[in-house]
């Protein structure tokens, strides 16, 4: 567990800081055109992710059917890319993200353009010499143009390494360093056990150790036992956990939190990571359960662990997608793209969006078959100039009951 709690925070750290290294932001066009959107979309575990080479392109570009790695796809004014489209050719190596339609149908959410040659990789610095690095077991060509970042490097420090595949080896661009004593992590958890030197906390993950030293840093309430904490810890060349920052807040009487469930068993359910006792006085609302689903928890926290008291399940199987115009706002229900769909006081609703504005709306269909937005996010420039005004004053909705 320690290994895994060393190699999390470092990833996460590494690969966080190495991304952003050659990479332009995500840059999104918006028009006012909903094609190829169709409505409804169903998204439930319909998102599919690949790679390969773009084989065909529209002449228009956006929007158009492109054809990759041997697949068809839809690519709209909603479809998000790294670099211009106009500079993708055929033949340049994309990674895709893709809605998956029940016919097969694929719609482009987002197109990156990638070097086929370019390697990442995270590892621990085993020898460092002027003209190659060794990390991680595998030998890195250094040059004039690779590009340091981060501390010093020793060895046993950390490395994460962007380069490029070549005849003569793997040629380093950019090379990111972090000290092994600084790799820091951070986590949440329930204090399980605790002595002067080290406690042992239950997180998502699984139990962690962590040693508290006079350096330790003690934030918010008094420790005991079944306290909710946050951690801050750094990990050592020998896989130790040493605390560095500890907030401390007393047990609730009731928490709530909102996930995935991953397990459904008798007498306690798995959600977000965590365990929830089931009981006699649980109560279960909402859809049928199934593992994937969605579930909004009320739970006790007791020695027993943590006991549900109330459970909202949402099946994403009723989840469904909408892009298109306003066409009507009264009270609680919105007409968007031909589309009733109520709004609750639950809805987020994104960028004041109005009559004749483009939104994309995320609903749910209730086992009557009315949609109910979850959000609703208005397009920037999606405004139609041939859609009517809306009336002035217009209080916003939202304030029904659902």
């Amino acid at each position: 567990m320690k290994k895994y709690a060393k190699w999390l925070g470092i990833v996460i750290v590494l690969l966080s800081l190495l991304m952003l290294l050659p990479s332009n932001a995500l840059a999104t066009s918006n028009h006012t055109s909903p094609w190829p959107w169709p409505t409804p979309i169903n998204f439930a575990f319909e998102i599919t992710t690949f790679s390969g080479e773009v084989e065909s392109l529209p002449d228009g570009l956006v929007p158009g059917e492109w054809v990759i790695a041997g697949k068809t796809l839809y690519v709209g004014f909603g479809t998000r890319f790294n670099v211009s489209p106009a500079t993708i050719q055929v033949g340049d190596t994309v990674q895709v993200k893709a809605f998956k339609k029940q016919d097969g149908t694929l719609i482009a959410l987002q197109i990156l353009k990638i070097n086929p040659n370019e390697v990442k990789f995270v590892g621990v610095i085993e020898e460092i010499n002027d003209s190659f690095w060794v990390v991680d077991g595998r030998t890195v060509i250094i040059t004039d143009e690779t590009v340091f970042h981060g501390d010093s490097p020793d060895v046993g420090d950390y490395a994460g390494v962007l380069a490029e595949e070549t005849e003569e080896g793997l040629v380093a661009e950019h090379i990111m360093v972090v000290d092994a004593v600084r790799a820091v992590i951070h986590f949440p958890g329930v204090i399980r056990s605790m002595d002067e030197s080290s406690w042992v906390v239950a997180t998502p993950a699984g139990d962690k150790t962590i040693t508290i030293t006079e350096d330790t840093v003690m934030q918010g309430d008094e420790p005991d036992v079944g306290d909710r904490v946050k951690v801050w810890a750094s990990v050592t060349l020998e896989e130790e956990l040493i605390a560095t920052r500890i907030v401390v807040t007393d047990t609730p009487s009731e928490v709530h939190f909102k996930g995935r469930i991953q397990e459904i068993a008798t007498d306690y359910w798995i959600v977000a990571r965590q365990t929830v006792l089931i009981t006699e006085e649980t109560t279960i609302e909402g859809d049928e359960p199934s593992v994937g689903d969605v579930a909004e928890v009320w739970a006790t926290p007791t020695e027993d662990g943590l006991v549900g008291t109330r459970i909202l399940v949402t099946s994403l199987q009723q989840f469904s997608v909408i892009q298109g115009v306003i066409e009507s706002q009264e009270d609680d229900v919105w007409v968007i793209a031909g589309s009733s769909v109520v709004i609750t006081i639950d809805t987020k609703i994104i960028g004041n969006p109005q009559v004749g504005d483009t939104v994309v709306a995320v609903v749910h269909t209730d086992a009557d078959g009315i949609m109910v937005a979850r959000n609703i996010t208005k397009i920037p420039g999606g405004n139609s100039d041939a859609a009517p005004n809306p009336p002035a004053g217009r209080p916003r909705p939202g304030s029904g009951k659902r």
